[in-house]
């Protein structure tokens, strides 16, 4: 069996842990690497059962007294500084035993300096705590993005008329204007500044056509590919429309039909013309929501 499928050692392996250490402990460099060929456990696994249960120089019974609990706290507070943070737990226990006579466990300290440590942080007063909580809430917050002027608007319209044709043409203007991410210069290109848009709202027939080819063309996944919609939309009706347009009246609908107080006479009757034959001429509201939310898939 793999090392890593073993958690609890087993009692065999724990006596073959305990002759060999008591045998070759002393002499061998890394006994605990030469224990794990033999025992189906890893050296780390091997080490930490010995030094916190099977050595049996162990006092791992009796609880660490007042003694022992402050040359604790005084020997990290002392050493945990010039160690970068890190407890070196072997040393301290080392140095317990050299004072007290007692070799203490390395979870058996552990537990205590950890719990001491919860309990101090627990402790924090509440003129602390408020400071905190001031200090985040007050924390500050991310600039915002710059607003587009007339004139980078203009600027943006004359160097895309330059660069337009060309791969990276926002990445060139955005090295214009830096403060604008090519990004964002795509967008403002794209839904407003591109002089082919056409900007007035979507007529029926248009309305008509984006529910129908979405619900043709969406994937598996609820992912609509505007751009290509966009592409459809132009070649069918001649009108160039921007991303957020589309976007903007298709999520619109799409919360409207899914909202039980909000479908209307006017999008009842769009609804039954794009699929008379699915829903009855007597049909309810619900009807007609269950019927939509089924078709699209949302």
């Amino acid at each position: 069996m793999h090392k890593s499928k073993l958690n609890r050692i087993d009692p065999a392996s724990e006596k073959i842990i305990l002759k060999y250490m008591l045998e070759n402990g002393s002499s061998s460099s890394n006994p605990f690497a030469e224990l794990s060929k033999l025992i189906p456990y890893s050296a780390k696994k091997i080490r930490q059962r010995w030094i916190n249960n099977l050595d049996p120089h162990l006092i791992v019974h009796d609880p660490l007294n007042e003694s022992e609990k402050s040359f604790i706290i005084k020997w990290v507070e002392n050493n945990q500084l010039s160690s970068n943070g890190k407890i070196r737990w072997k040393v301290l226990i080392k140095e317990i035993k050299y004072v007290f006579g007692k070799l203490r466990s390395e979870n058996q300290v552990k537990n205590y300096w950890y719990s001491k440590k919860r309990k101090s942080t627990n402790n924090i007063n509440k003129s602390t705590k408020e400071k905190v909580f001031r200090s985040l809430k007050f924390k500050k917050r991310k600039q915002k993005e710059p607003l587009f002027s007339d004139y980078i608007d203009k600027n943006i319209t004359v160097f895309m008329n330059k660069w337009g044709h060309l791969s990276n043409c926002y990445m060139k203007i955005h090295k214009k204007f830096p403060e604008y991410t090519s990004k964002q210069i795509r967008q403002r290109w794209v839904s407003k500044l591109d002089q082919s848009l056409c900007h007035e709202p979507l007529d029926k027939a248009e309305e008509i056509f984006v529910v129908q080819w979405i619900k043709d063309n969406q994937t598996a996944y609820d992912k609509i590919y505007w751009k290509k919609l966009i592409a459809a939309l132009k070649e069918q009706f001649g009108k160039l429309r921007s991303e957020n347009k589309l976007k903007n009246y298709w999520y619109s609908r799409k919360g409207q039909v899914l909202s039980k107080n909000c479908v209307s006479s006017e999008d009842r009757n769009m609804l039954l013309s794009q699929d008379d034959d699915d829903i009855p001429p007597n049909a309810s509201r619900m009807e007609i929501l269950c019927h939509e939310a089924l078709k699209y898939n949302f």
